[in-house]
């Protein structure tokens, strides 16, 4: 009996002892991970996500958010330097979220980088229009519009009339995309984000030099705001016209995304826009390659198309490719001439040609042109061959001998790479041939040619003017280049001091450029971003 006695007692206190071990583990709160709102119904949304009972924070621990919430890991686009600077096991922060069409989810990281806890998932309107962007059609009275959603809508349409109130016309889209087999190199495909459904409208037969009201709608009811936009000019020599050009501009505000950031690109928008408010009469953006500086890291282009918005939703938004757009490693042009890398780190061409349609016969928009009022527009690719005897060159030599000059008196030619420029940086060593040379024994003779009356160019992070030139001499009637790569990547370094006496104005610094034709003048102001002050002002007659 008295062993039974003590076997009682003892099995008492571990009892007792196992209760009291289940209540102070109840005592200590899980760690807990909630994120707010859970669904971004529009393009974007501000999410709130709190966080407790982290045990033993550090000043190292940090949050992540990652898209796909459930995708591998190799398909997820992390943040990953959103730091718990307090080290406390409660906390709380802010992140605006871009509708990137698939769920959210954020994670908290120790400092070794163990997950310590997880939110629930962020869902996205997979219906709601997105990335609105216009550009020129084939045909002076028309205008595309392009956008994005996440599921292929049969139904997808733009809406237009004549009145805000009185979208009575509407056309139906095309839908196409891309995938991240189309990549063409490894960050390219590690930092894939699928774009959604690319949907494509084209509205003809327009008015000149009207107001044009326009909404995106979808079968799911889903629809964008009312935006609107001003008619091409009719063609001719009267026809005045005022337009913004820039390059390499980028992406501002990156929350501490991996990948390139360019903040100073967001005043070039901020400006630009304030332009357009200010004066009505600025209907066109040229964008003269690297556009989004994305390099295979796909939320880049996400960024990009929510920060141009404001602008490509009431003036077309006109691109040509960069570097930083195309070059790979198999990139089939590779003249001894040229310095052709991996520059877009394996996007190949691929998201540029498939998110915008510039005008032209089924170029990938690689090499087009277009005429608006009194100015006629050719865009070259200085990525592909554009040699004597290549299939852009014979295209440039026919266009450019097409121009009709009693229409278009001004023939402006632009491509990223410039033929004239004082940057060093890119020279080869030993007096080797430079992408430069190459490209202007290429094509400086067909701008002679055609009386070519300006020349615009990017890639060099500033802004420099020629004299009117030929074959590195100021030559009266040959055509002015103009460098205007000073969108918003880093500045130029490297330059030659002082600058060759060919150079008639240098200025390493951000902004943009104005253009203004009439009946018998074209006129470009270079525009610093720093109180939107015309640095440099030059006309041609």
């Amino acid at each position: 009996d008295g062993l039974s006695t003590v076997s009682i007692d003892t099995m008492r206190n571990i009892i007792s002892a196992l209760v009291i071990s289940a209540v102070v583990a109840c005592s200590i709160a899980a760690p807990i991970m909630v994120a707010s709102p859970d669904f971004i119904s529009g393009d974007k949304a501000t999410i709130t996500i709190k966080w407790s009972g982290i045990p033993s924070p550090s000043s190292g621990d940090y949050i992540g958010v990652q898209s796909p919430a459930d995708g591998p890991l190799s398909r997820r686009q992390p943040w990953t330097t959103i730091k718990n600077t307090n080290a406390a096991s409660s906390g709380m922060i802010e992140i605006e979220l871009l509708n990137w069409r698939s769920a959210y989810r954020f994670f908290y990281y120790s400092a070794n980088g163990n997950i310590v806890a997880q939110s629930n998932a962020v869902t996205c309107n997979q219906d709601y229009p997105m990335h609105i962007h216009l550009a020129l059609g084939d045909q002076p009275n028309s205008m595309r519009v392009m956008w994005v959603t996440g599921n292929n809508d049969s139904a997808a349409q733009v809406n237009f009339g004549f009145a805000p109130n009185e979208l009575q016309y509407s056309v139906p889209a095309s839908s196409s995309t891309y995938d991240v087999d189309d990549m063409c190199g490894l960050k390219a495909e590690s930092f894939f984000l699928h774009p959604g459904v690319i949907h494509d409208a084209l509205m003809s037969n327009l008015p000149p030099n009207t107001q044009v009201w326009y909404q995106i709608r979808s079968s799911a009811k889903q629809q964008s705001a009312v935006h609107s936009f001003r008619t091409a000019p009719v063609t001719g020599p009267d026809s005045a016209v005022s337009l913004f050009a820039f390059g390499d501009s980028g992406v501002s505000y990156c929350q501490n995304m991996e990948g390139w950031c360019e903040p100073p690109s967001g005043p070039t928008y901020l400006n630009i826009k304030s332009d357009m408010e200010s004066n009505s009469n600025f209907s066109l953006v040229v964008h003269i390659g690297d556009i989004a500086y994305a390099v295979g890291y796909a939320n880049r282009w996400e960024q990009f198309f929510h920060e141009i918005s404001p602008i490509a939703t009431q003036v077309p938004y006109m691109v040509s490719i960069g570097n930083h757009e195309y070059d790979w490693s198999g990139q089939p042009f590779k003249p001894y001439w040229g310095n052709y890398g991996d520059d877009s780190h394996g996007e190949c061409g691929i998201p540029y040609s498939n998110r915008f349609h510039m005008p032209g016969p089924g170029q990938q928009s690689l090499w087009y042109s277009f005429d608006y009022g009194n100015i006629h527009f050719t865009f070259m690719s200085a990525e592909h061959d554009m040699q004597p005897g290549s299939q852009q060159y014979t295209w440039l030599y026919t266009d450019l001998a097409s121009v009709d000059r009693t229409r278009t008196p001004f023939i402006v030619f632009s491509s990223h790479r410039p033929l004239y420029t004082t940057e060093t940086e890119d020279l080869p060593p030993n007096n080797q041939t430079s992408y430069i040379e190459g490209l202007r024994m290429n094509i400086e003779p067909l701008l002679a040619k055609f009386q070519v009356d300006l020349a615009l160019w990017a890639h060099v992070h500033a802004y420099e003017r020629t004299c009117p030139i030929f074959n590195l001499t100021c030559t009266e009637g040959a055509t002015t280049h103009a460098v205007i790569g000073m969108g918003g990547m880093d500045k130029a370094t490297e330059v030659m001091n002082p600058p060759p006496t060919w150079i008639a104005y240098r200025e390493i610094d951000y902004g943009y450029t104005r253009i203004f034709t009439d009946s018998d003048s074209l006129t470009l102001q270079f525009v610093n971003n720093n109180g939107r002050v015309v640095k440099d002002q030059f006309t041609l007659k």
